[in-house]
């Protein structure tokens, strides 16, 4: 009987001290853990792109799908929208509420590189792209944006490792993002926005 006793009593004390080696280093260690990660996905640099695979889909028109990816990625996760679809057009306009001039003009190229390039990647009938901001439009077309990277189909970047080596690296490089914005971005401001003339420029 007091064998069976010291087995419960030593039962016990094992039990307790897991729990508090649990409380007291295994779970704060998790949690500075997911800190990191968190932060992580702020940057388009160190963003976890393979989570982004889970919102591939055939149609823009799947504003559900749209939202929820839109709401993952680096910089537009931080930022308050809404969005206005125009699925004749294979159109999505992102409208956002806080102005592009109060945003990190570096940190900015990167996110729209990184974001743009997303969308079109993983939204396979999505042909135009536009993010609103008060003071400034900003309108891609897949054309244009597949031209830049030599690709005729984009989601051929939807491997990892691709997008890593096509995509990603080139965020490091201040004149690629520039080159790109350049390239692919059809830039209004507020006061000459046309849309009427706008849209034929790109097309």
């Amino acid at each position: 009987m007091q064998m069976k006793n010291k087995w419960i009593i030593a039962l016990l004390v094992t039990g307790l001290i897991l729990f508090l080696t649990i409380q007291g280093a295994v779970k704060p260690y998790l949690n500075k853990q997911e800190l990191v990660y968190e932060e992580q996905q702020q940057s388009p640099l160190t963003h976890d792109f393979s989570k982004l695979l889970a919102f591939q889909h055939p149609y823009m028109g799947n504003a559900s799908n749209l939202s929820n990816l839109n709401n993952r990625l680096p910089l537009f996760r931080d930022l308050s929208f809404t969005f206005q679809l125009y699925p004749d057009d294979l159109h999505a306009q992102l409208i956002f509420t806080e102005p592009a001039a109060f945003l990190d003009s570096s940190s900015r190229g990167q996110a729209f590189m990184y974001n743009v390039t997303a969308n079109f990647v993983l939204i396979d009938n999505l042909q135009r792209l536009t993010l609103q901001f008060p003071d400034q439009e900003y309108t891609f077309v897949r054309d244009k944006v597949a031209e830049w990277y030599g690709e005729a189909d984009l989601s051929t970047l939807r491997d990892e490792d691709l997008w890593d080596n096509r995509v990603r690296n080139g965020l490091h490089n201040a004149d690629v993002v520039e080159h790109f914005m350049e390239q692919t971005a059809v830039i209004q401001t507020k006061s000459a926005l046309a849309p009427s003339t706008l849209s034929a420029s790109l097309y």
